[in-house]
């Protein structure tokens, strides 16, 4: 196999595992949040208007498929961190989730900091409702990608010995 196939199947291999990833801990740590404390600002009492019911059919139909494409989306972002990122131990765990966290849903464009300046009403009650989920969530991730990509890497090299 050439070496641009190899790099092609490399990226491949961690993107199915990275977007595998992605999608049980957003389903996993989403849905406990969402019945423990975020089920009324969806659905219930306290209802924000414009968000669509979690448990309705256009949110039923895309979840699955917006989270494919996330994924996809953060292995194209981070496979050529993966190296470094490995390389840091635990530390790459904590590197990954805070860039997902901090980055991405605090100061990134359109995360909470942009909507505080941009939006007359950011809804805060309901960026610090999620804000829990969404911390567990990017440490899961990172630590369990990390743990993945060390067993994998630990395999391959096994496997050409």
């Amino acid at each position: 196999m050439g070496r641009v196939a190899k790099s092609v199947w490399s990226f491949l291999g961690f993107a199915v595992r990275l977007t595998s990833v992605h999608i049980v801990t957003y389903m996993v740590v989403g849905g406990i949040s969402y019945w423990l404390v975020a089920q009324k600002y969806w659905v219930g009492s306290e209802k924000v208007p414009g968000l669509n019911d979690p448990t309705g059919e256009f949110v039923q139909r895309w979840l699955l498929p917006a989270q494919i494409l996330r994924g996809f989306i953060y292995a194209v972002a981070l496979y050529p961190l993966r190296r470094a990122l490995l390389e840091m131990g635990r530390w790459g765990g904590l590197v990954l989730a805070s860039l997902m966290l901090l980055v991405g849903s605090i100061a990134g464009i359109s995360g909470f900091i942009e909507a505080c300046v941009y939006m007359a009403d950011p809804r805060v009650e309901l960026f610090l409702v999620h804000l829990p989920e969404v911390a567990v969530q990017s440490l899961l991730f990172g630590y369990l990608i990390l743990w993945w990509e060390r067993r994998y890497a630990l395999s391959v090299r096994v496997a050409a010995a």
